[in-house]
């Protein structure tokens, strides 16, 4: 596996310092052999694991720089920070970058394999047929046969209850829209009851996971289906001006489209999410004020009004660059090399920054400090405008200490490890669909990537450790079961 990896890097590397060396790109080509071989300890390493979270992280880092890196070398027009931070452009800039994550990605994997084998060691019983923990030795997120084992009944249901929970949130997401109610960037109106931050938890992460579970539960075969879900995902996007919400409600529609190789959805998919991320950031325009250095909105014009001037506003054209754009907002290059600039002693100090990844609620970093020294310049309040990615975290800290090589790569192995054998417990114990564990471990993963220390993350992750940890319990067995989300081995 090894060798298949390290060929297909190669023939890779070469086809594209081939293509960059007739357009005369050599600066270009020694960046990017440079990333590839910063990146192979890692990426081969990762061939002696089970574990699809850490394989997740690696290819993650190493997909958002590969991309991110090559377009920032090809549009220099595109960095604005030069008067702040200069970037020279010349290949030997980016191993500043490039070798702390590579070593830091080899560091989490060492870390990984230890704390695996002490978590298997802890938790090996023995004649008991649940609670043993069962590590699978391929992690296949790929499924096919898993659509076919729900019955045409169940799947029409489910294609019912998603269009019906559309429908139910539509004059929600209205009111809320007029209100200022969920708009990323600005401070809501206060309500009684905590009704602003319900309502806004609702429509941005409830309301897409429910989609996305009755989603799984159907025969993913319906173009109809992706259609009215992608429609949705522009509306929601642009009523709270989130480009990843707007995102996470397609999300689970177009990586199955991908997984179950049914290419008409996957391109259908794949322009909704152009065509959203496009939307949705045209719509800041109309949307978004700036009065006495806040952040404020404008929402009298109406949804549908911002929606037509959003259109008019979009540059077609310009649709293929929203692809590095979306990688980017995981982990761009750009912005872990601004990262690497920063004066750790103006945030805090290395563990302040340190703790704040482990939990947002831990402890405090001012949002101005924190532009100041990424950007320049400070923004409006309620923005923020720098990466808040597990690495660029690591960048601040590292300018602090070296040694803040392990406690970050301790963390992430940590969090990553014991989620996923976790998770693998409760499959085996109440018969989990593999391919639905799968699924949420690289979704797990990809939060911890571009948001370490995320409240809700950090409770997904509590909840699954002690509920791993507890006995058998048939209500939850009857609960599962009635979800649809178990095999058929019981």
């Amino acid at each position: 596996m090894s060798k298949k990896i390290f060929l297909y890097l190669t023939s890779v590397s070469f086809l594209i310092s081939i293509i960059l060396l007739l357009n005369n790109r050599i600066e270009v080509i020694i960046a990017w052999w440079l990333l590839i071989i910063c990146f192979l300890p890692a990426i081969i390493y990762t061939r002696f694991f089970t574990l699809l979270s850490v394989k997740v992280l690696v290819f993650t880092a190493f997909i958002t720089q590969s991309v991110t890196m090559l377009l920032h070398y090809l549009r220099p027009e595109d960095y604005i920070y030069q008067d702040f931070r200069p970037f020279l452009f010349t290949g030997r800039d980016s191993f500043g970058v490039l070798y702390k994550i590579g070593f830091f990605l080899f560091l989490v994997l060492i870390f990984s394999k230890v704390i695996q084998r002490l978590f298997s060691m802890i938790f090996k019983f023995k004649n008991q047929p649940r609670g043993t923990l069962i590590i699978e030795k391929k992690s296949n997120l790929i499924s096919s046969d898993v659509p076919n084992r729900f019955s045409k009944l169940l799947s029409l249901r489910s294609s019912i209850l998603i269009i019906l929970v559309i429908i139910f949130m539509i004059p929600i997401n209205l009111w809320m829209f007029e209100m200022g109610i969920g708009l990323t960037g600005v401070e809501p109106p206060l309500l009684p009851y905590r009704l602003s931050g319900f309502c806004t938890y609702l429509v941005k992460f409830f309301v897409p996971a429910i989609l996305a579970l009755l989603y799984l539960r159907t025969k993913r075969k319906s173009l109809l289906l992706i259609l009215a879900m992608g429609i949705y995902s522009v509306f929601l996007g642009i009523s709270t001006v989130s480009r990843g919400t707007a995102i996470f409600v397609i999300l689970t529609p177009w990586i199955f489209s991908y997984i179950d190789r049914r290419w008409v959805l996957f391109i259908s998919s794949t322009l909704i999410v152009l065509l959203g991320y496009a939307l949705t950031t045209a719509s800041r325009t109309f949307v978004f004020l700036t009065i006495e250095g806040s952040n404020s909105f404008d929402t009298h014009s109406g949804l549908l009004s911002v929606l037509l001037n959003s259109i008019n506003l979009v540059e077609f054209k310009e649709l293929w660059v929203i692809f590095p754009q979306i990688i980017g907002r995981f982990e761009s290059f750009a912005s872990l090399f601004l990262a690497s600039k920063v004066d750790a002693s103006n945030l805090g100090g290395g563990w302040v920054i340190w703790l704040k990844s482990v939990c947002w609620n831990l402890t405090e970093i001012d949002n101005d400090a924190i532009h100041l020294e990424t950007l320049g310049h400070t923004v409006p309040e309620g923005i923020y405008n720098v990466s808040a990615g597990l690495l660029s975290n690591m960048m601040w800290a590292l300018s602090d200490s070296l040694f803040f090589f392990i406690p970050y790569a301790f963390l992430s192995a940590f969090m990553l490890v014991f989620f996923e054998l976790a998770l693998r417990r409760l499959e085996h114990r109440y018969f989990f669909n593999s391919s639905l564990s799968n699924f949420m471990i690289v979704l797990f993963s990809l939060a911890f990537f571009s948001g370490p220390g995320y409240p809700i993350m950090i409770a997904i992750f509590i909840f699954a450790l002690f509920a791993s940890l507890l006995p058998y319990f048939s209500i939850l067995n009857l609960i599962v079961n009635a979800v649809g989300v178990t095999t058929n081995k019981h």
